[in-house]
């Protein structure tokens, strides 16, 4: 049977394709991290493999005629999933010179072919390493979904390296019942113990805060060497044109050679974006009635697409304000990794974006300093698109409405917008952290399986937890167990 494969960049995916070989699945199509396209090439000739990067910038992929009709044009699929990767595309998107009108060529012209390439090649399954993140991959997603096709992706734990199979978006878990028996269980669940136990009166600081502070902090020589050595070593020392994911010029499909300033440009559009902040953010009356929402970082998979229907923010916004009564405040806050150094927090905010929200009725920003455990404790509930903060409300002892399918989505307390009203929320009664604690760890055996997805999960968690991971990890026994999950799905006795 003739699968597409979609791998990170992690080594544990040349296990998995191996065991779909013996399970007689067999890579078709390839797209994924270039990291693996050689070993593609050479282990399966008879499939296609593609180029990441080149291919998100090509509007030359020439189509086979599979007699595209009325009716896909009609879709509602269809017109979601443009919205989606047109907002995706900010992925690529540095100084603002990706146009709309060139997103739209760049997203028609892989569409189509990747559709006729999805169909002439008798595509029955995708399986991809993660949610899909990137343009050209969020648009095969879409194909696949639009064909019936099933697909299948890896959803991290934000605690643990552990994660369970996601069929689509919102068909639900993947059951594998006791695999993590096969792993070392207990460690799995004395940390997970050690993690819920921790949340209680404060938050503890995350190990990724931490490490973004630390690299926020003024370093001369860093800063020197990435504002103009940097420049001259790209743009005079080696004048090859960089074959990357970024969009960097205009006309980039003749150069795409990045702009000599362009880390300079980048600081000064995260600066403005911080400044108009700090501008637009008022002091806080913990005594009013309000409701928390704290912001994602944008752009990331969390909300697009994980976000499900509301991967946009505006959209959930505008929800919330028609949800909660007109008299109680909607606090808005920005997630802290927006204005950080080193992450890409430029491509997923504009000045505008913060401008426009003020103009929804009580709706305001709250300074990003203001202590996010304060505001959850004093809030009504707090709404999130998929963040781990619904999480630790829950566990603090206050009711989270959640508008995506992160992996805790179920947990005591936790709500998704359309299981609920306003009213029935507010007099639901909050369960205790041992029912919190007893649904993760069931979700924990029924559902998950140890495997950090992608190379910066392995480096993560590496760091998290140095004096474990060597034991929680087993590569060869993930990607048996893996497939076989998938398998048994697929194929259901």
């Amino acid at each position: 049977m003739n699968i597409i494969f979609m791998p990170s960049g992690s080594n544990v995916w040349t296990d998995v394709i191996k065991e779909f070989e013996v399970l007689g699945l067999y890579p078709k199509l390839w797209f994924g991290d270039p990291k693996h396209n050689n070993f593609a090439k050479k282990n399966y000739p008879e499939c296609e493999v593609f180029d990441f990067n080149l291919i998100h910038k090509n509007i030359y992929l020439k189509s086979e005629d599979v007699g595209v009709d009325l009716k896909l044009i009609q879709n509602k699929d269809f017109f979601v999933l443009k919205d989606q990767v047109y907002k995706m595309m900010d992925r690529q998107d540095d100084l603002g010179v990706y146009s709309r009108i060139d997103r739209e060529a760049i997203f028609y012209s892989a569409f189509y072919f990747f559709y006729t390439k999805i169909v002439n090649s008798k595509i029955k399954l995708a399986v991809s390493a993660e949610g899909p993140h990137s343009p050209i991959t969020m648009t095969i997603y879409g194909i696949c979904k639009i064909l019936g096709i099933p697909c299948y992706h890896l959803a991290q734990n934000s605690i643990l390296p552990l994660a369970h199979i996601a069929k689509d978006f919102f068909n639900g878990k993947v059951r594998t019942s006791n695999i993590l028996k096969k792993f070392n269980s207990k460690v799995f669940l004395n940390i997970t113990e050690d993690y819920i136990d921790a949340i209680d009166n404060v938050i503890p600081t995350p190990l990724y805060m931490k490490i973004q502070n630390k690299n926020n902090r003024l370093d001369l020589m860093k800063d020197t060497k990435k504002f103009f050595l940097r420049p001259i070593v790209r743009n005079i020392v080696f004048v090859k044109e960089e074959n990357n994911y970024s969009i960097n010029r205009i006309n980039f499909y003749n150069s795409n050679k990045p702009h000599f300033f362009k880390d300079l440009k980048i600081h000064y559009k995260k600066d403005s974006l911080r400044k108009e902040y700090i501008n637009i953010a008022k002091s806080l009356n913990l005594e009013e009635e309000f409701v928390f929402v704290p912001l994602h970082y944008e752009p990331e998979r969390t909300s697009n697409p994980d976000g499900g229907d509301f991967y946009n923010a505006y959209d959930m916004i505008v929800f919330l304000r028609s949800f909660v009564p007109k008299h109680v405040k909607l606090i808005l806050k920005e997630h802290p990794s927006q204005f950080t150094k080193t992450l890409n927090g430029h491509r997923g905010r504009s000045v505008l974006f913060y401008k426009s929200i003020q103009t929804l009725p009580n709706v305001e920003f709250v300074n990003i300093d203001f202590p996010s455990t304060d505001l959850i404790n004093k809030s009504i509930f707090i709404a999130t698109q998929t963040g781990s903060a619904a999480l630790e409300a829950s566990i603090l002892g206050n009711k989270s409405l959640i508008f995506g399918n992160p992996w805790f989505t179920g947990v005591p307390n936790i709500y998704t917008y359309d299981s609920i009203s306003y009213d029935s929320l507010i007099e639901k009664k909050i369960d205790p952290k041992e029912k919190i604690k007893e649904y993760i760890f069931e979700y924990m055996i029924d559902h998950t399986m140890p495997v950090c997805v992608n190379p910066s999960n392995l480096k993560y968690f590496k760091e998290k937890y140095p004096e474990h991971i060597s034991v929680l990890l087993n590569d060869k026994l993930f990607a048996k167990e893996f497939t076989r999950s998938i398998y048994n799905d697929f194929f259901p006795k």
